[in-house]
């Protein structure tokens, strides 16, 4: 197999453009009737809260708990060994594009920050989602499940939300700190303290929702009572409720996308938090900015935004996970394996724009589907090129 494989190729456009598709529909409600649109500002708003504190636990609980057993753990322990390191990878790495790229003042702005947090953290629902369903399309990859696309699609599920642990433990303690450390900035209020992430990262409902959902995965007679399908247990029509209240979550995150970038404020890109701008004369009004004019003028970011996490993560990843899996022989499944590698070159978590919204930051989450146009088009041909390249090395 060469390193660009006409399947693999539809594969990731597929992936890429529906995508695409959906969010250009979120677009439309985001502006369309004029005087009143479908999704209004504050219906985002709503919606998001909505999605995470509920449809996307679902997703999570039911996923988990369907699929997680001892066995599968063992498996892919270094999955979630490995999603640590793809955040500090990706963390460390944006650190330094920032300062050999990036101006000292668009470095103190709002974008540069949420961009710099993005980028160490990959997509972990709609496209890895979305990508297994397709991976286990090929019969050298479902061989591995008795030639079961649905058995393969399930375990494949299990194991991206099994490094979603990682994913949650860093973002819901340090990055959410993060977060309400530039709302404080832009509103002027008082930073948050270090304690607060901690009780955040606790009362998290989707990190409760992978604690349910792994310790139902890990009682079998309660994981076959709610997730078996065509199970007559009465548990079945609890676990049928869940995965009912999880199917829409990824089109909605990605129509939330879409509506967002709607709204996107070009003439506030880069701007300072508010401590700066009140330490600073007020500037000029600014004039008329055009789309190419904002993209010059945040050049630095957005070549970071997509460099970082569509190459230097990825490469850095892989080469060493090979270098663990040639000193430390631990079984892996090949499925967690390609599943590692693959989501280490995943453009950045959409999720991220529904926990924008839910923290108060709209402009912010705006201001990230504005830099999601450049890294989701530049992810087509290089997740291409990792999947053909990953499938090829493994299977």
């Amino acid at each position: 197999m060469g390193i660009i494989d006409g399947d693999i190729l539809l594969l990731a456009f597929g992936v890429v453009a529906k995508l695409v598709i959906v969010a250009a529909v979120g677009a439309a409600a985001a502006k369309r009737p004029r005087d009143r649109p479908m999704l209004s500002k504050d219906a985002i708003t709503r919606i998001s809260k909505l999605s995470a504190a509920v449809m996307i636990p679902c997703l999570i609980v039911s996923t988990t708990g369907a699929s997680v057993s001892v066995k599968l753990l063992k498996e892919t322990v270094l999955v979630a060994i490995f999603s640590l390191v793809t955040i500090a990878v990706g963390l460390g790495a944006m650190w330094v594009w920032g300062q050999l790229f990036v101006p000292e003042q668009q470095r103190r702005s709002s974008l540069w920050q949420v961009a710099s947090l993005a980028a160490a953290f990959p997509n972990i629902v709609a496209l890895p989602l979305t990508a297994i369903a397709s991976i286990c399309k090929r019969r050298d990859v479902r061989a591995d499940y008795d030639d079961d696309i649905a058995s393969c699609a399930r375990t494949g599920s299990a194991i991206v939300f099994v490094g979603s642990f990682a994913w949650t433990a860093v973002f819901f303690t340090y990055g959410v700190h993060r977060l309400r450390a530039i709302e404080a900035a832009q509103s002027g209020s008082p930073a948050p303290k270090p304690a607060e992430a901690v009780r955040s990262c606790v009362g998290e409902p989707i990190n409760a929702a992978l604690a349910t959902g792994t310790a139902i995965g890990l009682i079998a007679p309660l994981r076959r009572g709610l997730f078996s399908v065509g199970g007559r247990s009465p548990l079945r029509i609890i676990g049928g409720t869940v995965e009912l209240l999880a199917s829409p979550t990824v089109c909605i995150a990605v129509l939330l996308v879409g509506a967002s970038l709607a709204n996107v404020d070009l003439h506030a890109l880069a701007a300072p938090a508010k401590a700066a701008r009140d330490a600073e004369a007020p500037p000029p009004p600014p004039p008329k900015r055009s789309v190419w004019a904002a993209v010059a003028s945040v050049r630095g970011t957005i070549s970071g935004f997509v460099v970082v996490r569509l190459l230097v993560v990825p490469a850095i990843v892989g080469a060493l996970e090979a270098a663990a899996t040639a000193v430390v022989p631990i079984p892996q499944a090949h499925l967690g394996r390609a599943m590692l590698l693959v989501s280490s070159g995943m453009p950045s978590a959409q999720i991220l724009i529904i926990l924008l919204h839910k923290f108060g930051l709209a402009q912010q989450a705006s201001e990230l589907s504005f830099l999601f146009v450049f890294q989701y088009a530049a992810s087509a041909p290089t997740m291409t090129a990792l999947i053909s390249s990953v499938l090829d090395r493994l299977y």
